[in-house]
C-alpha cells in the first residue's frame, strides 16, 4: 500500500472510531466551503481532525526517532482562515481534533488496516484558536502545532476510551462533555 492511500485510509479508520464512540456523525460535504470538507459535527460544532499515526516497536517505543518527532500536527493557515469564515457566517463553533495513533506495524506494510490495526490512540479536543501559539512556517501555509507546546499552554479533563485517552481542553469541557464523556 502506497503511504498515501495509507493515510487515506487511517484517517477514515479515525473518524469511524470517533463516529462510533462519541455523539459525532461525518459532516455533510454540502455544508463544507468549497474546495474543502469538515470532517465531524455535532450540533453547531465543527471538529476538524488531524491525525498521525505510527508504528511502535516490541519494546512499546517509537521505531527509529524520538517520541516527539511523533507528537505534532500540520494545520493549514489557508484552511483555517476559510473554515473561520464560513463558522462566523453560520454560526458553528470550530473544534480541532488532535489524535496520535499507535500500531504496531508501518503503515504501508500492513495488508487490511481496520480498526485491529490500532493499538493505542491519544485524542485531544482544543479550542479552534489553539494554531494561535505557534507561527506559520517560513512560507507562512502551515503551522505545527507541537504536543509540549499543547501541554504548556492547556488544561485537560482526561477520560479512558477504547484503546486510549481522550482530553478535553478544561475552558470548553463543560460545553462539550455531552458528545464525548
Amino acid at each position: 500500500m502506497f503511504l498515501s492511500q495509507a493515510r487515506e485510509s487511517i484517517e477514515k479508520i479515525h473518524l469511524e472510531f470517533l463516529c462510533e464512540n462519541f455523539k459525532l456523525r461525518r459532516a455533510l460535504p454540502s455544508i463544507s466551503p468549497k474546495g474543502y470538507e469538515f470532517d465531524l459535527t455535532a450540533d453547531k460544532n465543527l471538529f476538524e481532525l488531524k491525525s498521525r499515526t505510527f508504528p511502535k516497536n516490541q519494546n512499546g517505543h517509537y521505531k527509529k526517532r524520538p517520541k516527539s518527532d511523533y507528537e505534532w500536527w500540520k494545520c493549514e493557515v489557508k484552511q483555517t482562515e476559510v473554515y473561520e469564515h464560513w463558522a462566523k457566517v453560520n454560526e458553528y463553533s470550530l473544534y480541532w481534533l488532535f489524535l496520535r495513533g499507535d500500531t504496531q506495524k508501518s503503515l504501508t506494510q500492513i495488508n487490511s488496516l481496520n480498526e485491529d490495526s490500532i493499538i493505542k490512540r491519544e485524542i485531544y479536543l482544543l479550542p479552534w484558536k489553539t494554531y494561535n501559539i505557534v507561527n506559520p512556517d517560513a512560507r507562512g501555509t502551515a503551522r505545527h502545532i507541537g504536543l509540549t507546546k499543547i501541554k504548556r499552554n492547556y488544561d485537560f479533563e482526561s477520560k479512558e476510551i477504547n484503546k486510549g485517552i481522550i482530553h478535553l481542553e478544561k475552558s470548553n469541557a463543560s460545553l462539550l462533555k455531552k458528545y464525548f464523556f
